[in-house]
C-alpha cells in the first residue's frame, strides 16, 4: 500500500470511528442555518456566519472547524468561508430539501436507536425502538401517540418518495391499469403522484386505521376523492381487497422479514386479476449483497428500529420469492441516480 493509499485509509477509518460526530456537524450546519446562508450568498465572513447562526464566537469556531475538516466548507486566502464544489451543487439542487429531511430523520428517529444495533442483531428484534416515546411494537404504531416523530417521519418519506418516484413515473406505464392497490401507502403520496399522471386509473390506498383522516385530507387537497379511496388494513393480518390490475409496494417490503415479505406477495398475487402485475419500488441491494453503500447503511434502521426484522433486500431475493409464489415474466429496472432504487415487476398468469 502506498503512502497516499494509507492516508486515504486512515481518513476513512476516522469517519468510521467518529461517524456520529461527523453527522452532528452536518446536523448543526443545517439547524444553525450555516448551509442555508449560501442559498443567497456565494461567500461569508466569520462575522456574517455568526450573525446568521446567532452563535458565540467560540461555538461558531468549533462548528466551522468541523465543517471545513469534513470538506463541506473551504476557507479562502481572505479568511472567507465558501461551500465546497460538491456542497454548492447539492444546496442548489432539487435534492436539497430531501437531504435536509433525511438529516432530521436521522437526528430525531434513527441515531439513538441505532446504538442498539448489536443487541438488535443478537435478538433479531427492534430493541432500539425503546428510545422513541409512545406505545407499540413498531415505529409506525408509535405514530398514534407521538405526533412529533410522526411529523418528522412523514415529511422525510414524502419528500424522499416524491424525489425517487420520478423513476417509477418514467420507467413504468400505468396507462392500461383501471384499478391499482397501494399497499401500506402512508399519506397516499405515491397514489397521488400516479393519479395525476394517469387520469383513467383508480387507486385504493391501504394502511392502519389511524391514518384514514390524514390520507383523506391529502387526497381532498388534490381534488382526487373520486379516484383515490382509503381502506383501513393491517397488511400482515388482514385479507387484501381483490380485482386489481396492479399491486404496488412503494418503500414497503424493506420493513419486514423474508417470511413476511413472502406472505405479503402471496396476498398481492391473490388480489390481482389474471394478467395483473405486482410492482416493487424500493432501494435494493445488488445480487451479491456487496453494495450499494447507502442500501447497507439504511438496513441498520430497519433492523434496530422500524419493525425489527427488515433490511434492504437484493433484487434477486425478490425474484426468488416471486417465482416460488407463481409469478412470471419477471423484470428488473435499474434507476440511475443518487439513491439505490430499482423496480421489480412480475405478472400473474
Amino acid at each position: 500500500m502506498s503512502n497516499d493509499e494509507y492516508i486515504a485509509f486512515e481518513e476513512r477509518l476516522m469517519l468510521l470511528l467518529h461517524g456520529s460526530a461527523a453527522f452532528q456537524y452536518v446536523n448543526a450546519g443545517i439547524k444553525l442555518k450555516i448551509f442555508c446562508y449560501y442559498l443567497d450568498h456565494e461567500r461569508a465572513t466569520f462575522a456574517e456566519l455568526r450573525s446568521s447562526s446567532e452563535l458565540s464566537g467560540d461555538a461558531l469556531e468549533c462548528l466551522l472547524f468541523g465543517l471545513t475538516s469534513l470538506k463541506l466548507l473551504r476557507r479562502n486566502n481572505r479568511g472567507e468561508y465558501l461551500l465546497s464544489k460538491g456542497m454548492v451543487a447539492l444546496v442548489k439542487s432539487d435534492f436539497w430539501q430531501v437531504f435536509e429531511s433525511m438529516v432530521e430523520f436521522q437526528s430525531e428517529i434513527a441515531y439513538m436507536g441505532q446504538g442498539k444495533f448489536v443487541e438488535a442483531l443478537r435478538k433479531n428484534s427492534n430493541v432500539g425502538l425503546e428510545y422513541i416515546a409512545g406505545s407499540g411494537s413498531t415505529l409506525y404504531e408509535k405514530f398514534q401517540s407521538n405526533d412529533r416523530i410522526k411529523s418528522v417521519f412523514y415529511r422525510y418519506m414524502e419528500l424522499y418518495s416524491k424525489y425517487a418516484a420520478k423513476h417509477l413515473l418514467e420507467r413504468v406505464s400505468f396507462r392500461d391499469d383501471k384499478r391499482i392497490l397501494d399497499v401500506g401507502g402512508g399519506r397516499g403520496g405515491a397514489s397521488i403522484l400516479l393519479a395525476k399522471e394517469n387520469e383513467e386509473s383508480e387507486f385504493v390506498v391501504t394502511d392502519l386505521k389511524f391514518m384514514e383522516f390524514e390520507i383523506n385530507e391529502e387526497v381532498k387537497k388534490c381534488g382526487l376523492e373520486e379516484r383515490i379511496s382509503f381502506e383501513p388494513l393491517d397488511i400482515l393480518n388482514d385479507t387484501f381487497p381483490s380485482e386489481f390490475d396492479s399491486v404496488l409496494f412503494f418503500h414497503q417490503l424493506v420493513i419486514w422479514a423474508k417470511p413476511q415479505v413472502e406472505k405479503l406477495l402471496i396476498k398481492a398475487f391473490r388480489a390481482l386479476r389474471p394478467g395483473g402485475r405486482v410492482i416493487i419500488f424500493s432501494s435494493m441491494a445488488n445480487q451479491e449483497y456487496s453494495g450499494p453503500l447507502m442500501a447497507s447503511l439504511d438496513s441498520v434502521y430497519f433492523k434496530a428500529i422500524a419493525a425489527g426484522n427488515g433490511m434492504i433486500y437484493s433484487w434477486k431475493e425478490y425474484f426468488l420469492i416471486l417465482e416460488k409464489i407463481g409469478f412470471s415474466d419477471l423484470e428488473r429496472i435499474d434507476c440511475l441516480g443518487w439513491t439505490p432504487h430499482q423496480i421489480v415487476v412480475a405478472h400473474k398468469k
